[in-house]
């Protein structure tokens, strides 16, 4: 009797930990989305733009392995990286705008990960 308790026990356990590595992947997108918000609208200052686009980047590649059964939100999440990694290469050259620009376009692409799958539109 007390091995089968064990056996539950350990169970739940496992079956908790696993829900919660779900709710940690979607806030990744989530966290990816505040920070290019962030930095599209930090227009004239590319130290921001720079800092919130390199903070939404360090949460793709988890929202990424998150969404690998929804090709949509992949190719909308793919789409986003780029708009980020050029956003901070902008950033680097101090063109605000075109960073500014950048991370918006980023950001319209997170918003599309966040919508199901018949709401979302190609870029």
């Amino acid at each position: 009797m007390n091995t089968q308790i064990l056996r539950d026990g350990a169970l739940a356990l496992l079956l908790g930990f696993a829900g919660l590595g779900t709710v940690a992947a979607e806030e990744h997108a989530d966290e990816a989305l505040r920070h290019a918000e962030q930095a599209a609208q930090s227009t004239g200052d590319s130290a921001a733009i720079r800092e919130h686009a390199n903070e939404a980047l360090k949460h793709m590649e988890a929202a990424k392995a998150a969404n690998q059964a929804n090709p949509n939100a992949l190719k909308h999440l793919q789409h986003g990286e780029t708009d980020l990694n050029d956003a901070v290469s902008h950033a680097r050259h101090f063109n605000s705008q075109s960073a500014a620009d950048e991370a918006g376009d980023a950001s319209r692409h997170l918003q599309q990960v966040q919508k199901p799958a018949a709401a979302t539109h190609d870029r």
